[in-house]
């Protein structure tokens, strides 16, 4: 079209609109429910034409062409046939009338406007893919997640485009991070985004379901599900507030956070963890808090990848373990057991590790079990004794519970992948854990680069 057919065209879409606006302007007796809706179909009736006129605008590069050179080889491929390619976007379907081209040598068909309007081989529009990672990550499944973006955009996707949209970005996302991972061990040292005074760096792990082979024909025998554990990372910064009765600075609530979850193995979680944590500033951080429960492999990787950092052993998971040994011995629920347990947490409180360790070692067991729980316990207090100075981690004002830990989990992993009924494959549900963290951290990443040909 010259310039006075697209003003023609434009004053023809002005005055659609203008006579509907009008329409509205008149009518009378209309509830704000009423108001509210006519103007939302209206604006969704003027975005769509729109931008359906303005696609038929763009100029096909190959329109009086019969050759154009292959995307990847760059050989002559001769023109096949005029096809309607149909997408759709945040305004609905769209489609397209364009020129195709076959390459003998490649074995395939291109649309050199294709190109030129940087689409992909999917069927939603980048914009409309990244709504789809977002609400399948943030919704209890894809089912809500497609009920969701219907009742907020209007625009109907599939569940199962929505599905393979979400975890095609969530895959990318987790290449993506495994690589940052990898060049960080290599020396490489990623871009810094922050500079905090203090970094907490906590890590823990989940249980989830995850299916063996299967098929719903049966083929492949009956479902047939196994518990793994998901292993969760928040890295993350506090504001600081007055303790009321120490008059000290206390750590109190997270004001930056920043979770990464993987089924990986332990070495490699940890990798990510070290690169995510330097990303985060850990290398300005005057002081870096490793929390965590007493899990091997958890220190583990705070030796190896922060052996400068502050370690901490939850403090309600010494309870655990204290609360354990009193069961075992006096009976559950006894007095005598609540008496020893409090007397043991008193002494965690104030510093006095060995303490506990000795009275430990002086029950007497009678049976093989109580023998084995006390020999067990009374080692794991001996070997994280210096993780447990709870009085003087707490005159410096560090948190020393990992309430912000237990809630990454929930939130992270359980409340999306461990739904009554769900079972996953392991790398649908490591694409989902990953895609639901880092949409759920303070900063979400930019999904757009993760989202080619995800749909």
């Amino acid at each position: 079209m010259n310039d006075k057919q697209l003003e023609e065209l434009a004053d023809a879409i002005s005055r659609r609109v203008r006579e509907q606006v009008l329409a509205l302007l008149r009518s009378t007796g209309r509830s704000m429910e009423e108001i509210e809706q006519a103007v939302e179909e209206l604006g969704n009736q003027f975005e769509a034409e729109v931008e359906q006129a303005i696609v038929d605008q763009q100029p096909d590069p190959a329109a009086f062409e019969n050759t154009a050179p292959c995307p990847d080889c760059h050989a002559k491929a001769r023109f096949r046939d005029t096809e309607t390619r149909h997408w759709t976007t945040l305004h609905g379907q769209r489609s397209l009338r364009r020129r195709r081209f076959y390459c003998v040598q490649c074995r395939k068909g291109f649309a050199p406007l294709d190109a030129a309007l940087k689409l992909d081989g999917g069927t939603l529009s980048f914009a409309l893919r990244e709504r789809c990672c977002v609400a399948a990550a943030l919704a209890d499944s894809f089912e809500t997640a497609q009920k969701l973006l219907l009742a907020h955009t209007g625009v109907y996707v599939g569940e199962s485009t929505l599905a393979r949209t979400a975890l095609g970005a969530g895959k990318s996302l987790a290449r993506a991070e495994k690589a940052q991972a990898e060049a960080h061990c290599r020396g490489a040292r990623p871009r810094v985004k922050r500079k905090p005074r203090r970094l907490y760096v906590s890590v823990d792990g989940i249980q989830t379901p995850l299916r063996q082979d299967w098929k719903r024909d049966g083929s492949l025998g009956p479902l047939v599900c196994e518990y793994r554990e998901c292993k969760t990372a928040v890295i993350y910064e506090t504001d600081q507030r007055r303790d009321d009765k120490t008059g000290r600075l206390m750590d109190r609530k997270p004001i930056h956070r920043e979770y990464t979850a993987t089924y990986e193995v332990s070495d490699r979680f940890g990798q990510r963890v070290a690169a995510l944590a330097q990303q985060l500033g850990a290398s300005y951080a005057k002081q870096v808090v490793f929390l965590a429960d007493g899990q091997k492999y958890n220190w583990t990787i705070a030796n190896r990848h922060f052996p400068r950092a502050v370690k901490i052993v939850d403090e309600m998971h010494a309870f655990e373990h204290v609360a354990l040994v009193a069961q075992t011995y006096f009976g559950a629920g006894t007095e005598a057991a609540q008496r020893w347990t409090a007397a043991r947490k008193e002494e965690l409180r104030s510093d006095r590790v060995a303490k506990v360790v000795t009275a430990i070692n002086d029950l007497s067991p009678r049976t093989e079990e109580q023998r084995k729980i006390q020999q067990r316990e009374a080692g794991y207090f001996q070997k994280n004794r210096a993780r447990m100075k709870y009085e003087t981690f707490r005159r410096h004002g560090y948190q020393v519970a990992s309430g912000v830990m237990e809630a990454a989990c929930k939130q992270v992993v359980h409340q999306r992948i461990d739904q009554v009924g769900m079972h996953w494959t392991e790398d649908h549900a490591d694409a989902m854990a990953i895609l639901r963290a880092k949409i759920l951290s303070t900063e979400p990443v930019a999904l757009r680069s993760h989202c080619l040909l995800a749909a």
